[in-house]
């Protein structure tokens, strides 16, 4: 399953230890490998009635690894921080989903415990609706102080700020899920007792969000951590789980290149998780193919791959369009809207940007899920941690500027059909 001797040879000069994952997975079933961590009943049970019968490699490596909180040094319980990479689709929102939640119930947490940072409301809200499989709707399964049940909490812009900050100070969340912009709203004025028992902090697609300004999130997060540390009396920072800082989990697809990019952390002895698998490998059971045509043809070319791909009688599956901008996917869109307008294809046409309202993103993304013969324009918002089982074909209307980018978009189809 996993080959533990670091490769230091190979390490990254900002790794202070590399654990390697293999491409394949132990044998173990997912039930028996999680009893062994240690894992409420219930979340095995939710896991087994999804048909989750064992988990990916990377999640073998992970979910152990972080429920043991590995320790800074051998004279301090102050918990090391992690980077997971591994392809898209192997997994990686249920690698640490799985042992924060089992520590919380373990350990009976009822203040905000985990802040989780997502780039677009959209991952957020994945994010969010996997943390509520394990919502168990009986207080008396977790036995949680007070009555209280496992509460996921989401924050994005654009919604009411007042009654999110509400949520947010009463009902106590102990999962909390924010975008980089509403992170800032909520967390710039927040009193540090309202996180003081703060645990983890975990950075979605880290690679993207660090090369993002996203009005100095990186700045709050630091400034968190040390309050959390400041606020934790002496007796806490000697003899219990939560001291030092919150451990910061970086998750993401494609290793970061840049140092200074991670400098921005403040990362403590940093152990990176990497999957064996090529990093910029591609899914498996993918074709890829190209076509050589100009740019005044291009459109034209893109419809009658759509004719093509949608002549299937409804067996295709569904495909998104990739374009390098807001501006050309909207204007993609509307010749395709008109082009379909007098056709009789029957295809289920959207358009995906930042420019458009949430509304009409919400209804995109469950067109996408729940429908066939779906075809969605869209930039390169789509292209990060959305996991979509139905979708078979992607078109780089665009080229992506790097192969990370083109990494991320292929990303979408060839997927294992279990959330990253």
């Amino acid at each position: 399953m996993e080959d533990r001797k670091a490769a230091n040879d190979a390490n990254p000069l900002w790794a202070s230890q590399v654990i390697s994952v293999t491409g394949s997975h132990s044998g173990l079933a997912a039930e028996e490998m999680l009893k062994s961590c240690n894992v409420h009943s219930h979340i095995i049970s939710v896991l087994k009635n999804r048909n989750i019968k064992h988990l990916f490699p990377v999640q073998e490596a992970v979910i152990p690894f972080l429920i043991n909180r590995p320790r800074r040094d051998v004279y301090s319980i102050g918990s090391r921080d992690v980077m997971v990479t591994a392809p898209t689709g192997q997994g990686k929102t249920l690698a640490y989903l799985i042992p924060i939640i089992s520590d919380i119930v373990n350990y009976r947490l009822c203040n905000l415990s985990a802040l989780i940072i997502a780039p677009s409301r959209e991952l957020v809200q994945q994010i969010y609706n996997v943390a509520c499989w394990f919502i168990s709707g009986d207080v008396h399964i977790y036995k949680l102080p007070g009555f209280k049940d496992l509460l996921p909490m989401a924050f994005w812009g654009r919604r009411n700020f007042n009654n999110e900050r509400l949520k947010l100070l009463n009902d106590k969340p102990q999962i909390a899920i924010f975008t980089p912009g509403r992170l800032v709203e909520h967390f710039g004025a927040l009193q540090v007792e309202h996180y003081a028992k703060l645990q983890w902090i975990i950075i979605d697609e880290a690679d993207f969000l660090l090369s993002q300004e996203y009005n100095s999130w990186t700045s709050l997060v630091n400034q968190i951590s040390k309050n959390v540390y400041s606020s934790c009396s002496n007796f806490e920072k000697e003899f219990t789980r939560n001291v030092l800082a919150p451990q910061k989990i970086l998750v993401t697809a494609t290793i970061p290149k840049r140092t200074m990019e991670l400098n921005l952390l403040n990362l403590s002895d940093l152990i990176l998780i990497k999957s064996f698998a090529e990093i910029y490998g591609i899914p498996a059971g993918l074709e890829q193919k190209y076509i050589m045509t100009s740019s005044r043809t291009k459109p034209m070319v893109v419809l009658k791959l759509l004719n093509r791909i949608m002549a299937d009688d409804g067996e295709c599956g569904n495909v998104l369009i990739f374009c390098a901008s807001r501006i050309t996917a909207h204007r993609l869109y509307r010749f395709i809207d008109l082009y379909l307008c007098n056709s009789d294809l029957g295809i289920n046409h959207w358009e995906f940007s930042a420019r458009m309202k949430q509304q009409k993103r919400d209804k995109a993304i469950d067109a996408i899920n729940n429908s066939k013969r779906v075809c969605c324009v869209c930039s390169d918002i789509m292209s990060r941690g959305l996991n979509f089982s139905n979708v078979t074909c992607v078109l780089n209307y665009d080229l992506p500027k790097t192969l990370t980018r083109y990494i991320h978009r292929i990303g979408r189809t060839a997927r294992y059909g279990i959330l990253e």
